[in-house]
């Protein structure tokens, strides 16, 4: 974030809020790996015996890693967590071994997966693959694999022949409206920084042929990742499934709680939508923390 940044997109965030972001950047500097010749940040950070993976994906895979300042912030002085970047990958395959190959770097063998949105995704697809590599796993306001969005792979198509502008002016319109419920005011600073982030990163950080690969592995994951407890028999670690009640992927939270094992739901009243995180920030890392608590 500099100086033509702010004065364009954080005008009306809370100086407070935007503070915090730019100590968390100043402290806390990424680390890079070359995967397939191409250098890809990570952070790497705290201090603890657990270790907690962020997969990326957030924002829609346009989110920088730092944008987990939050979560690393609260948790890093009793956990270790690494946060990988997007990798220029469109197979979830070699997502997973980008992953790994930053927790090998980091000699790290077993994970805590923590992730929402469309790193809840991918988190999904990493369990699948390396479920014996992950202690527990905590999904919150995602979606599983669903075979009838297949069918709608005809958007992939569109979003290949569609302007770069167009798909950018989309994203801006789609994306930035995170909530139309009433927010706390207590969350109100949060709020405007995130939609005042996402405004940032869609104008300055915008690559048409990253956001391709991310909803090509999206569609991917519906085909390639079905999953049943039975694919886990012997696994031991537990899993945490939070979502609400209006959150756009709540009806298909059944398949999460029937197919993933030894697993536990939380569930957040109407007027959380798809950010109960943002909206009861305190109440969401004391559910976590409590999960963990248990590990």
């Amino acid at each position: 974030m500099n100086s033509d940044s702010f004065a364009k997109f954080y005008q009306g965030v809370p100086a407070e809020e935007v503070k915090k972001f730019r100590d968390f950047k100043a402290s806390h500097k990424p680390k890079y790996i070359d995967y397939k010749g191409q250098s890809v940040e990570y952070y790497c950070c705290g201090k603890g015996e657990k270790t907690i993976l962020l997969p990326p994906g957030g924002g829609g895979g346009l989110f920088p890693p730092e944008y987990n300042f939050r979560t690393i912030s609260h948790f890093e002085e009793n956990y270790k967590i690494i946060a990988p970047g997007t990798a220029p990958v469109n197979k979830l395959v070699d997502l997973s071994e980008f992953i790994n190959m930053v927790l090998d770097a980091e000699d790290v063998e077993k994970v805590i997966i923590l992730g929402g949105s469309g790193a809840g995704i991918f988190g999904q697809s990493y369990f699948k693959r390396n479920f014996h590599k992950v202690e527990a796993m905590i999904l919150y306001n995602t979606v599983p694999p669903n075979q009838e969005k297949e069918k709608k792979k005809w958007a992939l198509w569109l979003f290949r022949v569609i302007p770069a502008f167009l798909i950018k002016a989309i994203a801006q319109k789609k994306m930035t409206k995170l909530t139309e419920a009433d927010v706390p005011p207590e969350a109100e600073a949060r709020l405007a920084f995130t939609t005042a982030s996402l405004k940032e990163v869609i104008s300055t950080k915008f690559a048409k042929k990253s956001l391709v690969s991310q909803l090509e592995m999206f569609f991917a994951f519906n085909v390639e990742d079905n999953y049943k407890k039975e694919d886990f028999t012997d696994w031991k670690g537990k899993v945490l499934i939070i979502t609400s009640e209006d959150d756009p992927g709540y009806k298909q939270v059944g398949y999460l709680t029937e197919n993933l094992p030894n697993n536990e739901l939380y569930t957040f009243p109407k007027g959380t939508g798809h950010i109960p995180a943002l909206i009861h920030m305190e109440k969401f890392f004391g559910i976590l923390k409590e999960f963990f608590d248990k590990l």
